[in-house]
């Protein structure tokens, strides 16, 4: 954030925002001067810095975005004083010659003030001088500046002007798609005010402002401010805020979609409260299955409190939450007891620590039909896992097949990719499956879709080459099936009703399918 004297900010009619730089030409150069000035002032003193940016606020436009780039790049500086001597010691033995002596009324006295501390140093007259005050702020000696691009400083930038901002707000309010968790931490380690609510299926934290507080307005505003990194790491994300300037409430509205770009990039770090999670999120992602598990997805509101389960699992509409309940104190329990009963509309899978005592969870389960109990020693059973969103992984894709509804009739390709298609419609390769079982057109086989009138050619060729022999190389049938473009040979021969009899990698016989299957599959 930036101090308030060099926020800039726009208004229209009730509407305010800060002036975003728009990361254009102009800007750049403005911050490429303005770190070059940094980079080449290693050894110089703040206040000789300050003044060759100074120098350049006429020419490169505003001096408050001048001034805001460069308290930016100070801030990451390191300074340090030159002094070998304790300037404060200095000053103390200076001060008290001088009231031994008198204060002195002229040069030649204060000369001699000086030249007597010096000799207790050991030092020049010149030295003593140039040490006396190094340890003012601006007397500080750049010893490093940060390796910074123009374009991170600027993002930067916009990012401080919308913390300075909202020190004067009344209020907060926003919603993200990711990052709950670490959000909600940093509100609590602030001691931040705040409601939850949802909004056409999103989730809204509305927080009280700096200047609805009337008292530790500027602690309070720091903490805020310290709230938006985090908010810009859960994107996509909406900020509004109600804006107190001149004695008049204005607007602050901004997303993602549009402003995203000219904020920094600050990426999620993946982290896990245990081994155990870690392990399986591993697991079950390597597994592939139609479902997506996302770790601490969203907020629930559950009374008094604000509850954020480990892991939420994803198939199409269809949603089921997991807690896992590894060692904790019996107060811990206690109080995730009592947010768990909240969740009454969702399912939910909580993985209980063997070792815990579980009564009480156990009586949740008996008055919540969605609760489902899993027990675990030193991994989380996946099995058991599976076997619950199994149940709704049916229901959803059948539900989402008969919305789909695809008409095959208009697939002109003989053969077609059914993860091509499950891209294309945005849903599982299942649901894919699903909705084509009825075709008259096409039969899903293996990844693919094969049209019907293909697969009766393919039966006819086989029929002939099998029809003096009872088994032929398959080197030799792979070519029908290449002739049409079919890379799941195998799948095919499978579903037709032939064996494979295999004999070393490349070397394997195919052989023609009993007489009852052929005649059906016929």
């Amino acid at each position: 954030m930036l101090p308030a004297e060099f926020l800039i900010v726009i208004r229209w009619k009730d509407n305010i925002r800060p002036k975003y730089s728009k990361l254009d030409k102009s800007d750049i150069i403005t911050a490429k001067e303005i770190i070059k000035i940094y980079n080449e002032s290693i050894g110089k003193k703040k206040s000789e810095i300050r003044e060759k940016i100074s120098e350049i606020e006429d020419v490169y436009g505003s001096y408050k975005f001048v001034r805001g780039l460069a308290i930016l790049i100070e801030r990451r500086c390191k300074f340090t004083s030159k002094s070998s001597f304790d300037p404060i010691k200095i000053r103390h033995l200076v001060f008290s010659e001088a009231v031994k002596r008198g204060f002195p009324k002229n040069e030649e006295e204060r000369r001699k003030i000086i030249e007597e501390i010096s000799k207790q140093f050991n030092i020049s007259i010149e030295e003593l001088e140039e040490n006396l005050y190094s340890d003012l702020d601006s007397e500080m000696i750049l010893q490093s500046s940060p390796e910074i691009n123009p374009i991170e400083l600027l993002k930067s930038y916009n990012l401080s002007l919308t913390q300075t901002l909202l020190f004067y707000s009344t209020e907060m309010k926003f919603t993200v798609c990711r990052n709950w968790k670490n959000i909600f931490r940093a509100i609590k380690f602030y001691g931040l005010m705040h409601m939850i609510s949802k909004i056409n299926d999103e989730i809204w934290i509305r927080l009280d402002g700096p200047i609805s507080l009337f008292k530790l307005t500027r602690r309070y505003g720091t903490s805020l401010a310290k709230i938006i990194p985090e908010i810009i790491k859960g994107s996509p994300w909406k900020i509004e805020a109600k804006i107190l300037k001149s004695d008049k409430i204005f607007l602050f509205k901004i997303d993602s979609e549009k402003f995203g770009w000219i904020f920094p990039e600050i990426s999620i770090e993946e982290s896990y409260d245990s081994k155990i999670e870690k392990e399986f999120v591993n697991q079950f992602k390597s597994l592939n299955t139609p479902w997506k598990v996302e770790r601490e997805l969203e907020p629930i509101d559950v009374g008094n409190f604000v509850f954020i389960p480990d892991f939420t699992f994803k198939l199409g509409e269809e949603k089921i939450l997991m807690e896992i309940v590894g060692f904790w104190t019996k107060d811990y329990l206690k109080r995730k007891i009592e947010k768990i009963q909240y969740v009454r509309d969702i399912p939910f899978i909580i993985a209980i620590n063997e070792e815990l005592a579980c009564e009480k969870i156990t009586h949740i389960k008996a008055t919540n039909p969605n609760i489902y109990l899993i027990y675990y020693k030193e991994k989380i059973p996946i099995k058991e896992v599976l076997d619950i969103l199994e149940k709704y992984a049916k229901k959803e894709i059948k539900k989402e097949a008969e919305k789909l509804k695809i008409n095959l009739i208009d697939l002109k390709e003989d053969i077609i990719n059914i993860e091509d298609l499950s891209a294309k419609f945005n849903v599982s390769s299942e649901v894919i499956i699903e909705s084509c079982k009825n075709s008259k057109t096409h039969i899903p086989i293996g990844n693919t879709l094969i049209k019907l009138s293909i697969l009766d050619k393919i039966k006819e060729k086989l029929e002939i080459i099998f029809e003096n022999n009872n088994e032929v190389p398959l080197q030799e049938i792979i070519k029908i099936f290449n002739s049409y473009n079919i890379k799941n040979a195998i799948g095919v021969l499978n579903y037709l009703g032939y064996k494979i009899k295999w004999k070393g990698l490349e070397n394997a016989i195919v052989q023609r399918p009993l007489c009852e299957n052929r005649k059906e599959n016929s």
